[in-house]
């Protein structure tokens, strides 16, 4: 993410590169730098050279920081008009010395000189993995292109107001994973805005938008090792997916909505199967949605009898434990107790 351009004035308006009486009467010329940031590859920097009379021909000399030198001239430029000097740099922030020397067409002559920093960077880019996200502990992690030196978090609330907000430091290198906490609010937590920094403050940022909301349902009795929703079933779907549509209207408009059912089975068989089993019958109930018309993307994922709601032996008939989640949700929903993976599937 580039910085807004700031321009910076090098001629009359700081006083140094307007015309020596003994040299230059009436005006000289006016120097500004286009951005004091370059983004790479592709961009260089830029200086802007506006004389007030007709130039014959003016050299710019540039001296860099590190001792590197670079000369750029021009011939016959209108008064008036702009004239554009690039040169390459490489990544890094440097300091420059420049020095103007211009003979205009009445054979006068004008020198100034000042200096500048320049910062060429790529850009910067962050991404912070969903599985990394813990609402319970408010922490993510966040990996950067180049190391950062700092993330500022904003965290908003339903009324999508700034609730709380805080600067965490970075001291990590490139590529190294850093753990980020957010700061603890009263407030119900709506979404928390990242914007990472590095040392020449080119930024990145992500947003964690944590909005969900979990359906209440009277759960399917599907039949022995079936997945198949029965007749006599659908009106407890259809009961839910009318407090579905309620959301939606009342949120859609907020966020970007999703759905994701997650299944679960009691310990009566085998892991594997009960596996393959919770996964199908949450398809089952994802496919179900699809057909009264939910329009959203919808995932589903089955959990089989690693995640029971009453812990039980092995060959227990336990109802509790047979059980489904409909989650609406912005955003994939991170590790809890009852989604400790996030292998989610999505509905065609």
């Amino acid at each position: 993410v580039r910085l807004p351009p700031l321009a910076l004035a090098l001629g009359a308006a700081v006083g140094l590169l307007s015309a020596p009486a003994a040299v230059r009467a009436g005006g000289g010329a006016f120097l500004t730098i286009q951005s004091d940031t370059v983004t790479l590859p592709g961009e260089q920097p830029v200086l802007v050279m506006v004389p007030e009379d007709d130039v014959a021909r003016v050299e710019v000399r540039l001296v860099r920081g590190d001792g590197v030198v670079k000369t750029l001239t021009a011939q016959n430029i209108p008064g008036g008009s702009e004239k554009s000097f690039t040169w390459a740099q490489p990544e890094g922030r440097f300091e420059y010395a420049v020095t103007a020397k211009a003979t205009f067409r009445d054979r006068t002559t004008w020198e100034g000189e000042d200096s500048y920093t320049i910062t060429a960077a790529t850009l910067l880019k962050g991404d912070i993995p969903v599985e990394t996200v813990d609402p319970s502990a408010r922490s993510f992690e966040i990996r950067t292109s180049r190391p950062a030196s700092r993330v500022d978090v904003s965290v908003v609330g339903e009324d999508l107001s700034e609730v709380a907000k805080a600067t965490v430091p970075l001291p990590g290198q490139k590529g190294t994973p850093q753990t980020v906490t957010w700061p603890e609010t009263e407030a119900r937590v709506f979404k928390v805005i990242a914007r990472a920094y590095d040392e020449w403050g080119f930024w990145t940022e992500a947003e964690i938008n944590l909005w969900s909301l979990e359906i209440p349902h009277e759960e399917v009795v599907f039949p022995t090792n079936s997945y198949q929703v029965l007749a006599d079933e659908a009106p407890k779907l259809d009961r839910a997916y009318r407090l579905i549509d309620e959301a939606v209207v009342k949120y859609g408009d907020l966020v970007q909505v999703r759905l994701f059912i997650a299944g679960y089975t009691d310990t009566v068989g085998d892991p594997g199967s009960n596996q393959g089993l919770s996964e199908n019958r949450a398809r089952s109930i994802a496919s179900y949605f699809r057909t009264k018309g939910f329009k959203f993307p919808i995932f589903f994922q089955g959990f089989g009898e690693s995640v029971l709601a009453v812990p039980t032996d092995d060959g227990v008939d336990m109802h509790a434990n047979r059980r489904a989640l409909y989650v609406l949700a912005a955003s994939f929903p991170g590790r809890t107790k009852d989604l400790p993976r996030a292998n989610w599937k999505r509905l065609p």
